[in-house]
Formats: structure tokens, sequence, C-alpha cells
């Protein structure tokens, strides 16, 4: 049973929100990569079929790779047990609301997948 410290308790929480944050940003842009821009250049499904599947996906990629995770790096690589990472939230929170679009747009984009599904084979 090993006991943890409050400030080395912090350190791995912020640890883990970073490296969380790597591998979403991966994720999204293993997502357009191997989704988005191979359906808008092979033309398999129309343009706004692509654009109403996957919403605002690049715009979401282009605020954490371009703003969030620096932000958040360049905390991590001078963290100390005073450092903060309560202002990054706050000064992009507005920005968190791009979720608000992507989340009321999921019923209608699985609606969309499980169409161009059915008439769609190379969708498949």
């Amino acid at each position: 049973l090993s006991v943890v410290v409050p400030e080395e308790k912090r350190s791995k929480t912020v640890q883990e929100l970073y490296t969380s944050e790597v591998l979403y940003v991966s994720n999204l842009k293993d997502m357009i990569e191997g989704f988005i821009v191979p359906l808008r250049e092979k033309n398999i499904i129309p343009s706004s079929a692509v654009s109403g599947i996957f919403s605002n996906v690049e715009t979401i990629f282009k605020f954490h790779d371009e703003f969030f995770l620096p932000q958040l790096k360049r905390e991590i690589t001078v963290w100390s047990d005073n450092s903060l990472i309560g202002d990054i939230f706050l000064s992009l929170a507005p920005c968190f609301k791009l979720y608000t679009q992507y989340c009321s747009n999921y019923d209608k984009s699985i609606g969309q997948v499980q169409q161009h599904k059915k008439s769609t084979p190379e969708f498949q």
C-alpha cells in the first residue's frame, strides 16, 4: 500500500490529461486522414453527406491541435507544485462550444451513415 501525496496526485492527474489529449488529437487526425479525406477525394458520397456525417470534426481537430494541446504541453513542460491549468480551460471555454454542434448533429449523422451503407456499396 503506497501513500500518494496531493502534489504527486495532481501531477499524475495532469500528466494523464495530457496523455489523453495527445491520443485524442491523434485519433481525430486518423479519422480525418483515414475517412474524411478519402471519402471526399474518391467522391464515394456527396461532399454534403461527408460534412453531414462528420459535422465539424475538422474544426474540433484544429482547435485541439493548434490551441488546446500546445497550451497544455507548454504548461506540462514547466510543471511544478504551483502550476495551474484551469486558466487554459477558462481562456478556451468558448471554443469548447464546438462540441454543441457536433453533439446536436450526432443522430442525423448516424442516420446518414445507415442510409449510405444501404445505398452506396463503396461506403461500406
